[in-house]
């Protein structure tokens, strides 16, 4: 598997595939009374690939701010921004010119596409949010490269982090569609906490320990040494 820095790589070599594909899927909307409803639709996807492989990316480390079901939100900065304005824009253009070909024969104006494209980011007052999927398979690793759970990640609380991420396809749902950026791979940078009595106590210490027990024990065994203030129960 190769692994791209995200600034070394080249958006005109991302290839796509000719034809989508179709899966149905059941998914959650929110209806215009506000309650969730779930229905089933027809979902359409092109694969896509850098020099003839799977792209992945890893990005720099970034705050991590929330995750909710499987999609994880980061803070990101202005350059990182700028590589997915220009991945975004590419895709735009290779929508557009190849919309005939994929959707059989109808072409899209340009500035329906841009109307109709999801960013995966979105603007906060001077922030910006980046909004990747979790893999199924996703790895998880702290800074010393221990494997930690998906369960012990979200119980943190705005963490760094380092991803590696694929650029996996187009998604088509309806009029809107997004590249899907699934992290495949993630570093915690933050100092893991030690919850549990982690102590290693040395065998003198244990001795003496039970040296002092066995010496308070004999003690008390004498109850006219003891004050009846404290002895009292």
């Amino acid at each position: 598997m190769s692994v791209y820095m995200y600034n070394k790589i080249d958006i005109g070599k991302i290839n796509f595939d000719n034809r989508p594909y179709k899966k149905i899927k059941s998914i959650n909307v929110i209806g215009d009374d506000n309650i969730v409803q779930n229905i089933v639709k027809s979902i359409y996807y092109i694969d896509i690939n850098y020099l003839g492989n799977p792209l992945y990316v890893q990005i720099p480390c970034f705050k991590l701010t929330n995750i909710i079901d499987d999609v994880v939100e980061l803070v990101i900065n202005n350059d990182f921004y700028n590589f997915i304005q220009s991945l975004e824009s590419y895709i735009i253009d290779i929508v557009h010119d190849k919309s005939e070909t994929w959707f059989l024969g109808r072409k899209f104006t340009m500035n329906k596409i841009i109307n109709c494209l999801v960013s995966n980011v979105n603007r906060l007052n001077d922030d910006y949010y980046l909004s990747l999927l979790l893999s199924k398979n996703i790895s998880l690793y702290d800074k010393c490269k221990n494997k930690i759970s998906l369960e012990k990640l979200k119980a943190m609380k705005s963490v760094d982090i380092v991803c590696i991420v694929k650029i996996t396809n187009l998604q088509f749902i309806d009029n809107r569609f997004i590249c899907n950026l699934v992290i495949e791979q993630a570093k915690i940078i933050n100092e893991m906490q030690i919850v549990e009595y982690s102590i290693i106590d040395s065998e003198n210490s244990l001795d003496k320990n039970s040296l002092d027990k066995n010496s308070l024990d004999e003690n008390s065994l004498d109850e006219n040494s003891l004050d009846d203030e404290y002895y009292k129960e």
